[in-house]
């Protein structure tokens, strides 16, 4: 359908009205007025003397039928169209000395419009069916949507209301290629910047460092001297020599330090060794050490020397070699004698014999053993508090002075006293007085 002939927004200039005859853009051009002005009605045509008068009270007519002021062949075409899709602005470029048209005017040569009434555009004003200035072709009402230049197929208000025509000047059209060459600029200088700040964060000619796997500390060339001993701390033992008993020892103890000394048991026995010092020259220590490694120790346990601080030992000993240290309480350096004495035992058979010991003394017996047997004394009866004790073939002791609970019945004070033999040999027996008082009485010896 084409677009009826009236008064439209100049494509060109917005500001402007431009008449359309209905096929093309005239010459004709009028200023818009701003909204309440007065406007050129949507009937007025260029050329005419007046405008063209509307009953507003007659409605619009149907296709073929005009209303009460129209005039025959004219359609209403209120101002708001725009040209038909595919027509082109055929007219020369606007000329200021053309006058505009005024209202009622008509330009020359061309026939005048009467509309039928006040239609808006996209409303179906009265058409004749074929009469003078009818469109050519196509059918009633409002010209078809869509194409560049052409109106919107919906309802348009009175004039001044009306959405002028897309153009090539559309200013949404410059918006659009703005923004687009704004982003376009924004990225480039994102990656500008990101060239920049690499090229200025990386240094292309580093300083060369060294290799650290290169590097290693300078071999030494000579090499470390042999260590030599160091100096002891302690000086070194004393002594060293070898005695029986019977001998006299003439101890030397170094400051700080021990003599040491071997002692020789050739049959089995009861033994003693004790010091003699000066009173308040020396405080001796007595350590004798066995074959399998028992110990005897004593410090001032003599009861022979004027010196309460000497030490004395009284123990029954199986042949062998014994270790013997002296040392001194104080560390001080001493100077004292180391005496031995010793009574060889006899053998017995296991069962009740009767023992006697003087001050100082002791009864010693030998009893055959084999390995594993356990040999055990019983004191049964004696006249004072009593001592007993076992030294087995392999250089084991084991000692008691009171009853223990767990052994059979018995006097509190009357010893009882069991070991068991590791090796075939004798077992030595000895019975001696508490604080080596003299002491007689009974004792039976079991060996199973």
């Amino acid at each position: 359908m084409t677009v009826p002939a009236g008064w439209y927004p100049d494509p060109q200039d917005q500001n402007t009205l431009r008449y359309w005859d209905g096929g093309t853009w005239t010459e004709h051009r009028a200023p818009a007025q701003p909204d309440g002005g007065a406007q050129p009605s949507a009937g007025d045509q260029p050329g005419q003397t007046g405008p063209a008068q509307a009953d507003a009270t007659t409605p619009f007519g149907a296709p073929g039928q005009f209303g009460a002021n129209s005039q025959a062949g004219q359609q209403a075409s209120p101002y708001g169209s725009a040209p038909a899709p595919g027509t082109s602005d055929q007219t020369a470029a606007y000329d200021p000395t053309q006058v505009a048209p005024q209202a009622g005017g008509t330009p020359t040569g061309e026939q005048p419009w009467s509309p039928s009434g006040t239609g808006g555009p996209g409303g179906y004003g009265a058409a004749s069916g074929g009469g003078y200035g009818a469109p050519s072709t196509g059918g009633y009402g409002a010209p078809s949507a869509g194409g560049y230049g052409a109106p919107s197929a919906g309802g348009y208000g009175a004039y001044g209301q009306a959405v002028p025509p897309p153009t090539n000047n559309s200013k949404t059209g410059l918006f659009i290629g703005l923004g687009i060459a704004a982003l376009v600029l924004v990225v480039v200088i994102y990656f500008a910047v990101k060239l920049i700040s690499g090229l200025g964060g990386s240094d292309p000619d580093p300083d060369p460092t060294a290799d650290p796997t290169t590097q290693s500390d300078p071999t030494p060339t000579q090499s470390d001297p042999t260590p030599t001993q160091d100096d002891p701390t302690d000086p070194p033992p004393a002594g060293g020599e070898t005695f029986v008993w019977g001998d006299t020892v003439q101890v030397e103890v170094p400051e700080g330090g021990e003599a040491v000394y071997t002692f020789v048991v050739e049959q089995p026995g009861v033994y003693w060794l004790s010091t003699f010092s000066e009173r308040g020259e020396a405080d001796p220590i007595l350590q004798v050490t066995g074959p399998d490694g028992t110990e005897w120790r004593d410090d001032d346990g003599s009861t022979e020397s004027d010196n309460t601080f000497d030490a004395s030992l009284t123990i029954g000993l199986a042949p062998g070699e014994y270790q013997v240290r002296v040392t001194d309480y104080d560390d001080v350096a001493s100077s004292f004698e180391l005496r031995s004495g010793g009574q060889e035992a006899e053998t017995v058979q296991p069962g009740e014999h009767d023992f006697s010991a003087a001050d100082d003394g002791a009864w010693v017996v030998l009893v055959p053993v084999t390995d594993g047997q356990t040999i055990a004394v019983d004191v049964t009866d004696a006249n004072e508090d009593a001592v007993a004790g076992i030294t087995t073939p392999d250089g084991g002791y084991e000692e008691n002075d009171d009853r223990r609970s767990s052994a059979p019945d018995g006097d509190r004070f009357a010893p009882y006293v069991e070991a068991t033999a590791a090796g075939d040999g004798e077992a030595i027996v000895i019975v001696w007085g508490y604080s080596n008082a003299a002491v007689e009485g009974t004792v039976n010896i079991t060996v199973e």
